[in-house]
């Protein structure tokens, strides 16, 4: 499975956040723990696709490293995994 992490939900789960649900802390348990046995942990490049769907997204969110996680999660038809509930006014799917 691949999973796009929003930035805090990643600190929330290394610093064992109270605050991270029990659903987004066993996917990335899950996630991170295959990607340890096969050690080959994988960077999303930002990329010329996802700069233009930055360009075309409704602005129901400011922030501009959501906006472009938002729009790599669109492009690359991949999840994100965080709690910010305005992502869900994109056409995402969203795990928390």
């Amino acid at each position: 499975m691949r999973l796009l992490l929003d930035t805090h939900t990643f600190i929330w789960f290394v610093t064992d956040s109270p605050q991270l649900s029990s659903v987004a802390k066993g996917l990335i348990q899950v996630f991170v723990e295959q990607q340890i046995q096969q050690n080959s942990m994988e960077l999303l490049p930002i990329e010329m696709p996802h700069l233009a769907r930055v360009e075309m997204l409704p602005l129901h969110h400011r922030d501009p490293f959501d906006r472009l996680l938002l729009a790599q999660a669109l492009v690359e038809n991949i999840p994100i995994v965080g709690m910010d509930v305005v992502f869900d006014t994109y056409s995402v799917q969203r795990f928390w």
